[in-house]
């Protein structure tokens, strides 16, 4: 198994959703001042932006099949 986090396994849907939801939770984390919430909307915008996801590369799951890699 390859631990490569440096390759790109977020789609273009699905970080739209992460970018989506990431934001949202980053305002209910400040409107309700819950830090935790506010941190895993960061790390969903995070993972959006870098187009990666630890997780996904743990399982070894990808939603850009068909996609350009990133960076082109």
């Amino acid at each position: 198994m390859s631990f490569d986090f440096r390759k790109a396994n977020v789609g273009d849907s699905d970080r739209a959703v992460r970018a989506l939801l990431g934001f949202g939770l980053i305002l209910v984390g400040f409107m309700h001042h819950s830090r935790t919430v506010g941190v895993i909307g960061v790390l969903l915008l995070l993972t959006a932006y870098l187009r990666t996801c630890p997780v996904y590369t743990l399982i070894d799951f990808k939603t850009n099949q068909g996609e350009a890699p990133a960076g082109k």
